[in-house]
């Protein structure tokens, strides 16, 4: 089940040898509570507090506790190893030993913040510098990210709500430039066994949460698996990642974004109205990136509602097994799918299996002419398609519900 947090008003303390009051969690053990340093929705900043907080949960290596209210940050919340210039001066604390930050649940416990990106605009579309280039997805976004779990592994971030508030308009759509957003909710980087639990994540311009690696991005790691340079057991990847229960709502490019993973998870999660109604070009409930790779992929229980482009997407990746998720669309769009796989940009022979099973799809009103129920592209040896239930109101553009193409030259998938 979900991790709810515990009634921490009534949870009695224990003095730590570091002179740190401790407390007990049935999920997460031992933690901190960030209120016992300054932490207050009360408070215009509570960046040096936080700070605080997050070095005591450090030193005991424990879990952060914010409690309820609502909490502007000014600064990232970073857990990862700490950073040094070339001197070896501390320039950045990482706080790698904190295992979870956790709230008073989704709704009680609210974080915003409103920093604005500083590039991107100027590089799209199709940069030629590197920096910034939505078409290949290569761009280190984490220091945009609200939170970012950042090359350590067995994290948490659980029971919280996490919002971006605008500036401005620009901030969140730009005319014709779909993904021009490098802004996320949470970051997983570079870590395995990451649990993100429970958070309600709204009004990214990029992506709710987002799991990548920046080793794979920066090594070239995909290029090499595509012409057999590399393996894929010697392929860097985030390992065994979750996506739990979670509510991603009104992010402009997708509720998450997934790159570069091995046995991902996405269950039981709410994904809506990611995108943009001007713009069909983006909305993804939850996505498998283009120019990534992915060994491994599960989306089950999750619910999809009104995403302005795919519900359930899959863009480079196999072994890929959808079920049990619901899809209820209000109006589906021109060249939307409510399921789609495109895996074969990957590597051109056959391999891995996809697995389809046990999705209810609804469209309640007449459609504005969807492309299909459910679109498969690619090279898996296997497909398990079935038992899937329909009910469509409207035009599908006469397309078939769902749809095989293969792309192997030399072999055919069955």
């Amino acid at each position: 089940t979900a991790a709810v947090a515990q009634n921490v008003a009534a949870n009695p303390a224990t003095q730590s040898a570091h002179g740190h009051k401790l407390y007990a969690h049935e999920e997460f053990g031992k933690y901190i509570d960030a209120r016992d340093f300054g932490v207050n929705p009360a408070n215009a900043d509570n960046t040096a507090a936080l700070k605080a907080a997050l070095k005591a949960a450090d030193d005991e290596g424990a879990a952060l506790y914010l409690g309820a209210g609502t909490l502007k940050l000014h600064e990232q919340i970073r857990i990862g190893a700490d950073v040094h210039d070339k001197s070896g001066k501390l320039i950045q604390e990482g706080y790698e030993n904190v295992r979870a930050i956790f709230g008073a649940g989704a709704g009680e416990t609210h974080l915003t913040f409103d920093w604005q990106q500083t590039e991107g605009e100027r590089f799209y579309p199709r940069a030629k510098d590197d920096r910034f280039n939505p078409w290949n997805n290569r761009t280190n976004v984490n220091p945009y990210a609200a939170i970012l779990i950042d090359g350590v592994n067995g994290k948490s971030v659980a029971d919280l709500s996490l919002e971006y508030q605008h500036k401005t308009a620009e901030d969140f759509y730009q005319k014709t430039k779909s993904y021009f957003g490098l802004i996320n909710g949470i970051i997983v980087n570079d870590a395995d066994h990451t649990k993100i639990d429970t958070v309600e994540i709204s009004g990214m311009n990029r992506a709710g949460v987002y799991f990548t690696s920046t080793l794979a991005e920066s090594s070239g790691a995909r290029d090499k698996l595509k012409t057999h340079q590399i393996s894929e057991a010697d392929a860097p990847t985030g390992d065994n990642n979750q996506l739990i229960y979670s509510n991603l709502h009104h992010n402009r490019v997708a509720g998450a974004l997934v790159a570069f993973q091995k046995n991902f998870t996405a269950d039981s999660n709410h994904l809506a109205w990611n995108g943009h109604e001007a713009d069909g070009g983006t909305g993804y409930g939850i996505s498998s990136m283009a120019g990534s790779y992915g060994f491994g992929i599960t989306y089950s229980r999750n619910t999809t509602d009104h995403n302005y482009r795919k519900g359930l997407d899959i863009h480079d990746g196999n072994h890929i097994t959808i079920e049990n998720n619901t899809m209820e669309l209000a109006r589906s769009g021109r060249d939307t799918a409510p399921i789609y796989l495109e895996e074969k940009g990957q590597i051109s022979t056959l391999r891995g299996s996809v697995k389809i099973n046990h999705n209810a799809l609804t469209l309640r009103e007449a459609s504005e002419g969807a492309t299909e129920a459910i679109a498969m592209h690619g090279n898996a040896k296997t497909y398990d398609v079935g038992h899937n239930t329909f009910e469509l109101h409207g035009n599908v553009h006469d397309r078939p519900v769902g749809r095989i193409n293969g792309s192997s030259s030399s072999a055919k998938p069955h």
